[in-house]
């Protein structure tokens, strides 16, 4: 049998103070392609999926290291007057 609260107008509700924290940082990781996939409703083919992915997965590496997200693109498309970028596995390895 359900187990409901009782009423109780006196006490007010108290409201969260902080936001939720992840503590797993795997979780953390894919959230992103998770609430891409509920918006977007997945893809069309495998193409598109393995394009999305790759796209989401630069970008959080990007953010993870602290390059935005359009120079890194930018430079990577020789884009004229674009930020120069290293490669992310030379970054990778500075920061390692």
């Amino acid at each position: 049998m359900e187990r409901r609260l009782p009423h109780q107008p006196h006490r007010p509700v108290k409201k969260l103070t902080r936001s939720l924290r992840l503590t797993n940082g795997s979780e953390n990781d894919i959230r992103c392609y998770v609430t891409k996939r509920r918006i977007s409703g997945g893809t069309r083919s495998d193409t598109g999926r393995d394009a999305r992915d790759a796209f989401l997965s630069i970008a959080k590496t990007c953010a993870k290291l602290g390059i935005t997200f359009c120079d890194y693109l930018g430079d990577r498309l020789n884009i004229y007057g674009a930020t120069t970028i290293p490669s992310l596995p030379q970054i990778v390895g500075a920061h390692a």
